[in-house]
């Protein structure tokens, strides 16, 4: 009798956790899906004072990317993140824009997009000397290097308003000033290239132009010159001070809810109008 009972407290207690588990998953999903709402709501007021649709940018950019490669845009896809967001929205509005710089080609996907979304544009996009030990050492491209720089290639030479560029971004302190209606920054994220190259952007940059800058860390664990630093932001913040640059934006890189855990894995793309 005792055993029967014992059983029965055993079910109950299984019957509650369980119930109790799926409420509290229950719970969990709808304040997820809550926080995503509004941080897509908070990233399309954004750059509405930027002065652009992010609806409009989304629009165009999926379609780009069915057509190049027969998939919408996607967050989780490797590389893409709200940069080709912003760019598609800013293509809409800037259309005089003709003369484009990015700064890191890696697989060639960006500057791709950059020329069907900027018509009338030409582009010069750097990326290091594939034989460099700097190229060879990020992103796992020691052993793939070849087969990397076969697809990066192809996705280059379906437009020819690509200008592929194998150099060390620093050099561009050499080229002349006020090139480029927009320069994208996605090259090393720490110190000290990262500051060389937002200075060169400042200097590059024509009157009226965008420097858009990727992977902005408020905060870093572990800083690194390559991949996760403040640099960004601190050289964001001096050029503001020192009235070189007289403001700048941030938005979020990546909407969903584990893109967006603060001090863990929240990054922004910055945003400086001149």
């Amino acid at each position: 009798m005792i055993n029967k009972k014992f059983s029965i407290f055993k079910m109950t207690l299984r019957f509650f956790y369980r119930v109790k588990s799926y409420v509290v998953l229950r719970i969990m999903i709808f304040v997820q899906k809550n926080y995503k709402k509004d941080i897509i709501k908070e990233q399309n007021e954004m750059f509405c004072e930027l002065g652009f649709s992010r609806l409009d940018g989304v629009d165009l950019i999926n379609k780009i990317c069915r057509n190049e490669f027969c998939c919408n845009y996607d967050e989780t896809n490797g590389m893409f993140s709200e940069h080709l967001v912003l760019l598609s929205s800013i293509s809409l509005v800037k259309e005089d824009y003709n003369k484009i710089l990015e700064i890191g080609t890696f697989d060639g996907k960006c500057a791709l997009i950059l020329s069907r979304l900027f018509q009338d544009s030409k582009i010069d996009t750097l990326d290091l000397p594939q034989n460099s030990k700097e190229y060879k050492n990020t992103y796992h491209r020691k052993t793939t290097s070849d087969q990397f720089i076969r697809k990066r290639d192809e996705n280059l030479k379906k437009s020819n308003r690509i200008n592929f560029i194998e150099m060390n971004s620093v050099e561009l302190t050499k080229h002349k000033r006020n090139t480029y209606d927009l320069i994208w920054i996605d090259g090393a994220h720490g110190y000290p290239v990262v500051a060389i190259d937002i200075l060169n952007a400042c200097r590059l940059i024509r009157k009226d132009g965008i420097i858009l800058l990727d992977d902005v860390h408020l905060n870093v664990k572990k800083s690194d010159s390559l991949y996760s630093s403040i640099a960004t932001y601190e050289m964001l913040n001096l050029l503001k001070d020192t009235n070189i640059i007289s403001d700048f934006k941030l938005i979020k890189k990546r909407l969903d809810v584990k893109f967006n855990i603060k001090n863990y894995t929240e990054k922004f793309i910055g945003v400086i109008r001149f």
